[in-house]
């Protein structure tokens, strides 16, 4: 035969063949169509590659029966419910049984794209789609699609393309699906084109390459130095050593010449790349006796040539992105124009990405108030690389900020993950958005989809708003404020520090502990306590509130309903209140606010208090008050704006003014204080009654009286 091959428009067929009992059709060889509800009519496509008998039925009766010989892909032009049963009949007569139910709908995908318009129209009306080696085949970026039945669609859709060189013909079953339709359908993959070869009739075929069968007529043969017979059976033969085999006409006749064949030994097919880096395979031994190994089509069992076939000294390999091959090809083998056998062949092909990581947080989706403890998962043997944004810092809240914001942020350089967990937490007292993407590469090179976490760590910030609805349980975020501030005190009680904005006004009806470090933003809102509830700062907390106003309403209670004398408590704490407003309506006596053992500062602030038989401010023990600019204000038959004891107070340019019939604006016991300009007003229903505005026992001292002024006067 010639030894320069000639190209032609024709299929190589390359068949996938599993390994086990030589002819074990199984499960996996069904390409389509496949279980499932799908937007499209399906094809019957089967890998038949070892020459088995199949069957397959429509209408549930059995196949062998009344039901179709497959003898190649046929589409099912049926919608709804479809039932396909499919029979094999192995080459030593044993019968395997399938069943396949699926679920055609047939709802039109709403779409403006042209090509995505012209794709799927083309897969409805034949889910059996022609691509020719060197095109391009479109997938819709809107769908998600997998190139294996045993694999879930996970892949962005995108142009697939193969090369030019590639001689491998096969079906490949497409998945493709988004949120509301599915296709499934199958790629006819054939190579741009080979001549055929007219291969030579020989009467005479190798049976798995262990056997010799006469399959002519007329004719005796000789194996080698044999005797000469015309025998049909399979005689056995050694396939690695070279024979040849000699036929002459069972009438005798010196005109009638003794042919001979020389059948070499079984090649050993290896598995190389060509020039390009597609895999491609060939005989190790590309002739022998002065002729040329070829490689081709697989043909079944008994094949004796008599047709025309493409075969070339090398098989080129090629498959789409999102594919692999990892079992082994049968290819057939030939030798000086005639068919010696098939072979499998080991020729992994791997262009199948992994899996995108699995990124696991133990905190939740997009919002955290502790730091977040992050792992990246992976299959075995896949490397993982990951990248962490530059943290993004807020002053308030990321909430309501737009997703093309955060898309924005630029990544963080990718490095090889070492399996260890790391840490993800606020760099300061704000808000902070973290971006962390990670992918995954197989050994084969193949790198997957990229894995994205995003989430703002807060581990200071809650919010309290009572008039937002939503869904779900509140975690103090923007998003999903607590309704209440018993809720939220509940919840920073247990950060070491935390930071509450109050967004709307809020009643308080129990009585509420702060236990820890926090600032309490107002926004000028109120936090009104009804029905007795107080409010309390304990165990060392460290506690600052801005533009809050803080009142206590009485109006709910009981004449009879004991009422505590005191409304804000502090012990072993230290508060700051800036631009803030208190105030205490009492029915009997009252305290605003009662201090033992406490730090506290008073800045823009006013204090009120108001109560029937005595009010007092601030009462004060082992404490140290700071005011400044403050207005102190007690209303009673007896009040006092601020009464210490075993303490210390400095006030400067504030207000204090007292209204009932007695009363001092500053009571100190064992007590020091520094005032300087101070206003002090004393209004008295008795006009002629004069009270000492400041007044201290001989255990106090004034350290400073400077700059201060004093009015009486009558309401």
């Amino acid at each position: 035969m010639s030894k320069n091959l000639r190209f032609f428009t024709s299929l190589i067929f390359l068949i996938l063949f599993t390994g086990g009992y030589l002819f074990a059709f199984s499960e996996k060889d069904i390409l389509s169509p496949v279980a499932g509800v799908w937007n499209n009519i399906q094809p019957l496509v089967l890998d038949n590659s070892e020459g088995d008998e199949l069957y397959y039925s429509l209408t549930g009766s059995d196949p062998l029966d009344s039901g179709f010989a497959y003898d190649g892909p046929v589409v099912i032009d049926q919608t709804g419910y479809v039932r396909v049963q499919i029979a094999c009949i192995s080459p030593d007569g044993r019968r395997s049984d399938f069943l396949v139910e699926y679920t055609v709908q047939t709802d039109l995908y709403p779409t403006s794209n042209p090509e995505t318009s012209a794709l799927l129209q083309g897969i409805i009306l034949n889910p059996i789609r022609k691509y020719i080696s060197g095109d391009s085949f479109f997938i819709p970026q809107e769908f998600l699609f997998s190139l294996s039945n045993k694999r879930k669609p996970y892949e962005k859709g995108k142009v697939l393309t193969l090369s030019k060189k590639n001689t491998l013909d096969r079906y490949v079953p497409v998945t493709m699906t988004n949120d509301s339709y599915r296709y499934h359908f199958v790629i006819h993959v054939v190579p741009v084109g080979f001549e055929k070869t007219d291969l030579a009739d020989i009467p005479f075929s190798i049976i798995d390459w262990r056997s010799f069968r006469y399959t002519g007529t007329g004719f005796i043969y000789q194996i080698d130095d044999g005797f000469w017979s015309a025998s049909r059976e399979s005689i056995p033969i050694d396939t690695s050593i070279p024979h040849v085999i000699r036929f002459q006409s069972l009438d005798y006749d010196n005109a009638n010449p003794v042919k001979a064949y020389l059948l070499p030994p079984k090649p050993v097919i290896q598995l190389g790349l060509d020039s390009s880096g597609i895999a491609a395979l060939s005989t190790e031994q590309k002739s022998y006796g002065g002729y040329e190994y070829s490689l081709g089509a697989a043909q079944r069992q008994g094949f004796s040539g008599n047709s025309s076939v493409a075969i070339t000294d090398k098989l080129c390999v090629d498959i789409f992105d999102g594919d692999e091959i990892s079992e082994q090809l049968t290819v057939g083998v030939y030798f000086d124009g005639f068919f010696l056998g098939n072979i499998k062949a080991d020729c992994p092909v791997d262009k199948m990405a992994p899996e995108k990581p699995i990124i696991i947080s133990s905190a939740s989706e997009k919002f955290s108030h502790s730091r977040a403890t992050l792992n990246i998962l992976t299959d075995p043997g896949n490397s993982v690389y990951y990248s962490v944004s530059k943290p993004y810092e807020a002053d308030v809240s990321l909430s309501g900020v737009k997703d093309s914001f955060f898309d924005a942020i630029a990544d963080g350089d990718f490095s090889f993950y070492d399996g260890s967990p790391f840490e993800l937490r606020s760099l300061s007292d704000k808000a902070t958005f973290y971006k962390v993407k990670a992918f995954a590469v197989d050994r084969a090179g193949n790198r997957s989809a990229t894995s994205e976490y995003n989430v703002v760590i807060d581990e200071y910030n809650f919010y309290l708003n009572a008039e937002l609805a939503y869904e779900g349980l509140s975690d103090g975020s923007y998003d999903k404020p607590f309704r209440t501030l018993e809720e939220a005190v509940l919840s920073m009680n247990t950060m070491k520090q935390s930071r509450l904005h109050v967004l709307t006004s809020v009643f308080v009806d129990e009585s509420v502990k702060i236990k820890s470090d926090c600032v309490i933003l107002g926004n000028q809102s109120h936090l009104t306590f009804r029905n007795g509830a107080c409010l309390s700062f304990e165990e060392g907390s460290n506690v600052e509130i801005l533009k809050c106003i803080i009142e206590r309403d009485s109006s709910t209670l009981q004449k009879s309903a004991f009422e505590s004398e005191s409304f804000v408590y502090a012990k072993n704490a230290v508060v700051d209140f800036k631009n803030c407003e208190l105030v205490g309506v009492f029915s009997g006596r009252g305290i605003l606010l009662d201090s033992d053992s406490s730090t506290l500062h008073f800045v823009n602030t006013g204090l009120t208090a108001q109560g029937k038989s005595w009010a007092t401010d601030i009462s004060a023990d082992k404490s140290e008050l700071y005011a400044q600019n403050c207005r102190f204000t007690s209303s009673a038959q007896n009040c006092i704006n601020i009464s210490i004891s075993s303490s210390k107070a400095d006030m400067a340019s504030s207000v204090f003014t007292i209204l009932g019939k007695l009363g001092r604006n500053i009571e100190l016991v064992k007590s020091s204080a520094a005032l300087k300009g101070n206003s002090l007003t004393s209004t008295f229903e008795d006009s002629n009654r004069h009270i000492e505005p400041v007044w201290y026992d001989k255990d106090s001292v004034i350290l400073e009286d400077k700059e201060n002024s004093y009015a009486y006067g009558r309401p």
